[in-house]
């Protein structure tokens, strides 16, 4: 049995900002998350020499709480600046105070930070939880059991209620309340170039119509140095209706309506969904905290914290707090 003091499901910015922050209060944390890497959607992908981030495009820093992380960062060289708002459809420069923020060698970079001194562990996917005496026991797929007095969840809420529902005695009134948080998905597309893409500066395009969201140039950005790479997203309500559309038809489309607004030819283009990309409609506080004391446990993420990477990180330095105080 593979016991400490609080045992946290998932590895995105959530639970790794939360274990990072009980560990420097002396709480041992182990994180576990059905993935190959950390991160979520704070995703950095490489593919023939290009690389994309095709998650989270960037952040901002708006809470003291959160700078001050930021800051840390920026001296170690995790993370750049990378403007302070992008052109829209209209032309328009959208701009204010608040710089936007990228890591240094792609988003992924952050969590990657984040872990360096956790002990995370990945492709561990939890499929059973129970009380007993106290503690939270926590077994995976393939039988590993992780023992806690503390559970955080940080997954996606579908993913966190599927698990939730394992539990014997698990609380219903509490899971419908948590069904009432909605997601919606993202189609995305990761696009080579044959040449510089003609996005304006600092190399991002939002748009609002019936099939694009979002154009990010990572070359521009600067994690892409070799290649021309375009992160092309989907709007949420294209995405919703072309979730499960065959990968071909829903490549070509995006494409073809991409192509004009780029300056250079798209040479290769690969697709990637994100289920639970952005929360439509969320919980009214920084976290869920479970009806029982006696084992404490506690659920966050955007879903909680607000729709952003700074809302997901709040939400889990907010959540972590709490627990320190319900162990005691």
């Amino acid at each position: 049995m593979n016991k400490t003091d609080v045992l946290v499901i998932g590895a995105g910015m959530t639970g790794l900002m939360a274990a990072e922050a009980l560990r420097r209060q002396g709480v041992s944390v182990r994180v576990v998350d059905k993935g190959r890497g950390v991160g979520g959607r704070m995703a950095t992908r490489r593919l023939d020499g290009a690389v994309f981030d095709h998650g989270a495009q960037f952040f901002t820093a708006e809470d003291d709480r959160f700078l001050a992380w930021v800051e840390a960062w920026q001296k170690e060289g995790v993370v750049a600046g990378w403007g302070h708002g992008f052109v829209g459809e209209n032309g328009h420069h959208r701009l204010n105070r608040h710089r936007r923020y990228v890591g240094r060698d792609g988003m992924t970079t952050v969590p990657k930070r984040l872990a360096r001194d956790l002990d995370v562990r990945l492709s561990m996917p939890i499929t059973a939880l129970i009380r007993r005496g106290g503690q939270w026991v926590a077994t995976s797929r393939d039988g590993d059991a992780f023992q806690a007095r503390g559970l955080m969840v940080t997954c996606p809420v579908p993913q966190a209620i599927a698990l939730i529902r394992t539990v014997p005695d698990h609380d219903v009134d509490f899971l419908r309340r948590l069904e009432q948080v909605v997601y919606e998905p993202c189609l995305v597309l990761l696009t080579s170039l044959d040449g510089p893409s003609g996005l304006p500066e600092p190399g991002g395009l939002r748009l609002r119509n019936r099939v694009l969201a979002w154009l990010g140039d990572n070359h521009a950005k600067g994690i892409s140095p070799r290649r021309h790479a375009v992160t092309i997203q989907a709007d949420p309500r294209f995405s919703q209706a072309h979730y499960d559309a065959p990968s071909e038809a829903v490549i070509r489309e995006i494409r073809d309506v991409a192509q004009p607004l780029l300056a250079a030819r798209i040479l290769s283009a690969q697709l990637k969904k994100w289920r639970y990309a952005e929360v439509a409609d969320g919980w009214d506080a920084p976290y869920a905290n479970g009806p029982s004391r006696e084992a404490p446990m506690v659920l966050a993420g955007d879903a909680f914290g607000g729709p952003c990477v700074e809302g997901a990180a709040l939400s889990g330095l907010t959540a972590a707090e709490w627990m320190a105080g319900a162990l005691g």
